[in-house]
């Protein structure tokens, strides 16, 4: 199988999609001529039409779907270069609610995948102080408008391991002399010990002394879970009934 140059990768890129409403009577017999197989031409007809629907997939979505990473690699290419082929560099949180049918009129309901993808957009449009005006993000089970802390405090939903780091410092603020996270290991370390940030549960590679997780992806009965130091960022997070924490909400304008 050979490996697609630029040119014949993005030639068939604008073939597919100037001819998507007539794809089974498009000609495509000059790209088999050039040796393009007909598994690269699906996976390329596939890849845009799945990423135009959810343009946050990574290639790992393309591999847990069958795909070999030879394949892609071939196919596809560098995977950002081929979502920037196909215009999803230009693709917007307007895009996405257009083709979702959303209006002004009604509450939006987006994937936490949705809301990390066009976090910036999001919160610059409907970001009210620091809840979600008009825009509910499924957490797990739940759709929220932000994240509480024990201490009562709203927070805006975090985009990522950094933020939700961020919002444990903030929780925890007072209590230890030394905090630090390392955005390389997705570790917090507060004190002595040492906690693991991750976005899901499922990521969770319990080394460390505890997990915390935006999402608790794991069945309540998964024997694992119920072994495991994983919490949630809420449960986590410490009700300072003192005030401990308040002149630290206070400079950073949360009280």
């Amino acid at each position: 199988m050979m490996r697609l140059s630029n040119r014949i990768r993005q030639d068939l890129i604008a073939t597919l999609m100037e001819g998507a409403a007539y794809i089974d009577s498009l000609d495509l017999s000059r790209f088999f001529e050039l040796g393009v197989r007909e598994k690269q031409i699906g996976l390329i007809d596939y890849a845009i039409h799945t990423l135009y629907s959810h343009p946050y997939l990574a290639i790992d979505a393309f591999i847990e779907e069958g795909y070999s990473p030879q394949l892609l690699a071939k196919t596809l290419g560098d995977f950002e270069q081929f979502k920037s082929d196909i215009g999803l560099d230009s693709y917007t949180l307007d895009n996405w609610l257009e083709q979702n049918r959303y209006d002004a009129s009604e509450d939006i309901y987006m994937p936490y995948e949705v809301y990390q993808y066009f976090a910036q957009e999001v919160r610059a449009k409907y970001l009210s102080g620091l809840i979600l005006k008009g825009v509910r993000v499924q957490l797990g089970s739940e759709s929220l408008a932000c994240i509480c802390l024990k201490c009562g405090t709203p927070f805006a939903i975090p985009k990522n391991a950094a933020e939700i780091a961020f919002y444990v410092q903030i929780s925890r603020f007072g209590h230890y002399s030394q905090m630090h996270f390392s955005r390389s290991e997705s570790v917090l370390t507060l004190g002595d010990n040492r906690i693991e940030i991750c976005i899901y549960a499922s990521q969770a590679k319990n080394t460390e002394d505890f997990t915390v997780c935006l999402v608790d992806d794991l069945e309540l009965n998964n024997v694992k879970r119920a072994k495991s130091s994983i919490f949630m960022l809420q449960d986590f997070s410490i009700k300072h009934a003192s005030g401990v924490n308040d002149e630290c909400l206070k400079v950073l304008g949360l009280l």
